[in-house]
């Protein structure tokens, strides 16, 4: 499996899965000369399974309006933003059932890898990064 076609089951996911809200999703890839980059099954489902989780929150708990998800590589790491300008949630405080944990759990069990929560009242970014 390479980058390009994560990049592609990712879109497909957004597009079919969005379709019947009104949230509008944004997808930047800047990882055109990177498509043919191998990425290891065990890799690309836990990456795929995490954003699939971050859309799904977004839906259901944001109130959000749009979902950026931005797709890069620079110096042998897989940069994966994903954004939305709802309405976040207080990290320090909040209670079991909004998948965050599991988001995290999910990205960790990938070799060399990272996850960051960022929310506030203009929206939720989680930034993930792997390295090559």
């Amino acid at each position: 499996v390479t980058w390009g076609n994560l990049v592609l089951f990712v879109k497909r996911f957004t597009d079919s899965f969005l379709e019947p809200t009104s949230i509008k999703c944004q997808i930047t890839d800047n990882t055109a000369e990177s498509h043919s980059l191998f990425i290891d099954a065990f890799t690309r489902r836990r990456l795929y399974l995490a954003i699939k989780e971050m859309v799904n929150n977004t839906v259901k708990y944001a109130d959000a309006t749009l979902i950026e998800i931005v797709f890069d590589y620079k110096d042998n790491v897989l940069h994966v933003s994903v954004s939305d300008n709802g309405k976040g949630f207080d990290l320090e405080h909040m209670q079991g059932g909004n998948g965050v944990s599991t988001i995290k759990k999910v990205i960790q069990d990938i070799p060399k890898s990272k996850v960051e929560v960022i929310s506030n009242h203009q929206g939720t970014r989680y930034k993930i990064e792997i390295a090559k």
